[in-house]
């Protein structure tokens, strides 16, 4: 047991890996790269005042919404691009680098190290497929690998817990697959999707219901700025249908977003509440908190 908790230390280290890592295989401008090694050293001055993962996501206000950034590539490299974001890749970016920052480090090459990790499932980039495509899918990924803890799990449940359970059934994209460039192009890429949306399906999660979010329960008193808020849908096929990181402002629970409505990253005007209340086909929320 000892020697495997050592193996898990000097992997997340980067002391040795499974494959090597290369700036090759990374799809990346200069000047995202000279961002990302700016916002470190800054953090690194600053983060103990505040929250990282706070600290870092407002780096990102005013940016612009672009959808199907990491799919312009015929062959799957790790996108970095800190300029055009949707709301699952303003989340990663901002917690890769919360993790490289909370590493002490400011290099580029860390940074994009920390963003494969928490990308792909369990770390490991092998095709379109191995990518997290369902959030359910990244989270579980980066709990089994000790970087994020989710809230709700229900070995943290009280015995009056507002919670309510959900079984995933999730298979949206092998159902809708022409709507994938990637996937219309490949039945392997199909193949491993439906698999992995097998594997997904039956397990139970627990997430906050909407309408509880304004009684102020002992699980929304737990919530920290900086968690990641992911909204879990009715929607068939599919898990959560939309992310951010929440924030504080005047007594009332925001957050921040890359919004498709707004077409930038936003503190979201509307509070957690009313924004759920506007949303039918939400059922509520699941919180994660990043190590």
């Amino acid at each position: 047991m000892r020697y495997f908790l050592v193996l898990f230390v000097l992997l997340f280290q980067g002391q040795f890996s499974i494959k090597a890592f290369s700036l090759s295989d990374v799809d990346y401008t200069t000047a995202d790269s000279v961002q990302v090694v700016q916002w470190l050293e800054e953090a690194r001055e600053q983060y103990v005042k505040t929250d990282r993962m706070l600290f870092f996501a407002k780096k990102f206000l005013g940016r612009p919404y672009v959808g199907g950034v990491l799919d312009r590539n015929d062959k799957e490299k790790l996108v970095v691009n800190l300029n055009e974001l949707d709301c699952a890749t303003l989340v990663e970016n901002v917690t890769a680098l919360s993790l490289t920052a909370g590493r002490g480090s400011t290099s580029f090459f860390d940074f994009c190290e920390a963003l494969e990790r928490i990308r792909y499932t369990q770390g490991i980039r092998s095709g379109y497929a191995s990518r997290n495509h369902y959030f359910s899918e990244w989270i579980r990924s980066n709990s089994d690998m000790g970087l994020l803890v989710d809230l709700f799990d229900e070995r943290y449940h009280v015995r009056e817990s507002a919670l309510a359970p959900l079984t995933l059934k999730i298979n949206y994209m092998s159902r809708n697959f022409s709507q994938y460039p990637l996937l219309r192009k490949s039945k392997d890429a199909r193949k491993q999707i439906s698999a992995k949306e097998q594997a997904i399906s039956g397990s139970r999660i627990w997430y906050l219901p909407k309408e509880k979010i304004a009684m102020q329960t002992q699980e929304q008193k737990a919530f920290r700025e900086g968690d990641i808020v992911a909204f879990v849908t009715r929607k068939s096929g599919l898990d959560i249908a939309h992310v951010g990181v929440l924030c504080y402002q005047e007594g009332e629970w925001h957050f921040i977003h890359a919004s498709s409505l707004r077409k930038k990253v936003v503190i979201e005007p509307l509070t957690l509440s009313e924004y759920l209340k506007k949303q039918p086909m939400l059922l509520g929320i699941r919180v994660l908190r990043v190590h």
